[in-house]
């Protein structure tokens, strides 16, 4: 399958699942079942054979619709953000995007960090504490590898907000200072140019 069509898929599915819990206010025993009825009553055949013939799709919406109701549409939602709000970073979606509002975004300078240790050529960054304050180092590339910060306040919840979207992986090195790894999910949001 082409990356055209899998992206469209994928985007078609989680459409479609938004739609079918918005129009249910409860969840039942068998939703991947109902979901599945819900498909063929409303005409999506070719999601159908799409669902049908691959059992990871099957797994995953079968495990995916028995979630808490409420707890799957929070996620929806913040996908649906998190996809606008990468859009828009994207030259030529950028405008398309901000036409849309979104809620809960990641933030400018969430995004400015990936980009600094994406274009750095680095893969992990070091949190240095000093007395006089703190600041972040990537340490191994060449030359100086210091993260600009636009808003050092929000740096906990930028950072916190990446590692729960994978986008970072935080670890310790042995003297307990946090690094933070870029994913190969962060580095895909910057194709090379």
């Amino acid at each position: 399958m082409d990356p055209l069509a899998i992206a469209g898929a994928f985007a078609n599915i989680i459409s479609l699942i938004g739609m079918f819990k918005a129009e249910r206010h409860q969840a039942s025993e068998n939703e991947y079942e109902e979901f599945l009825e819900w498909l063929e009553t409303n005409r999506h055949t070719e999601i159908l054979e799409a669902i049908s013939s691959n059992k990871n799709l099957v797994s995953g919406l079968g495990e995916l619709l028995n979630q808490n109701h409420q707890e799957l549409l929070n996620k929806i939602l913040q996908l649906d953000s998190l996809l606008l709000h990468l859009a828009s970073h994207i030259n030529g979606f950028s405008q398309l995007a901000n036409a849309f509002p979104r809620n809960n975004s990641i933030s400018n300078q969430a995004m400015s960090i990936l980009r600094q240790l994406h274009e750095s050529g680095g893969s992990f960054f070091l949190e240095i504490k000093t007395m006089g304050g703190h600041h972040f180092q990537i340490m191994d590339r060449q030359g100086n590898g210091r993260i600009k910060l636009e808003e050092p306040r929000f740096i906990e919840d930028d950072l916190r907000q990446l590692c729960s979207l994978g986008l970072l992986h935080k670890d310790y090195n042995g003297k307990g200072a946090r690094l933070f790894y870029i994913t190969r999910s962060a580095a895909e949001l910057f194709p090379e140019s």
